[in-house]
Order: C-alpha cells, then structure tokens, then sequence
C-alpha cells in the first residue's frame, strides 16, 4: 500500500515538475522571438546610429515590453522614449536636404541601455 502511494506521490510531483518547466521553456522561448528584431536593430545602431534606418514599429515594442516583469516594462518604455528624443534634438539637415545627426554619443548610450532589456534568456 506504501509504496503505490509513493509511486503515485512521485508520479504527480513528476508531472507537476514538468508542467513547470515546460510553461519556462516556452516562456523563454516567446521573450526570445519577441525581442530578435528589437536587438537585432539595436545592434545595428549601436554601432552607428541612422535616420535612414528602419525602427521597430510600436506592434513590435509593445509585444516585446508585454513579456518584460511590469519593474523593468515601465524602464524599458522610458528608455525607448529617451532614445527617441535624443535623436530628434540631435537631428539636423543639411544644405542640400541630408538628414543626419549632431552628435550621436548620447543616442548611443540610450541604445546601450536599451540593449540591457534583450539580452537572451
């Protein structure tokens, strides 16, 4: 009798184990597909930040920031924000209608910060 209720104990305590990880596994895996095309244009921009190049649009911010806890959602939508006004006041034009940037240094820097958020998990 001992011992079928053992087995039953470990069976169920199995079966809820791995329930758990399962649920993680897709978890990381959803978080990871969400942020591969916000890290992938932040890498690209870290190393020299465009006008010209495409952004993520705002599906792809808030699916992304939908996976992040709710302590580093708000941090991470403030980032965006930040980086987004660092290159409009940078953004100037040229004679012949160029558009470009002053000085890039703090939009890299936001960028950086921005890049905390996508690491893989």
């Amino acid at each position: 009798m001992n011992s079928v209720l053992l087995s039953l104990l470990t069976f169920f305590v199995g079966l809820f184990v791995g329930n758990r990880l399962a649920i993680g596994r897709d978890k990381r895996k959803e978080f990871n597909e969400a942020a591969q095309p916000i890290r992938a244009w932040l890498l690209k921009e870290v190393g020299q930040p465009s006008p010209y190049s495409p952004r993520p649009n705002s599906f792809q911010i808030d699916a992304f920031a939908s996976y992040l806890p709710f302590w580093k959602r708000y941090r991470f939508l403030e980032s965006y924000k930040r980086q987004d006004c660092a290159r409009q006041d940078s953004m100037e034009q040229d004679s012949i209608g160029s558009v470009f940037y002053r000085d890039d240094k703090y939009i890299k820097e936001c960028l950086n910060a921005l890049l905390r958020y996508t690491k893989r998990r």
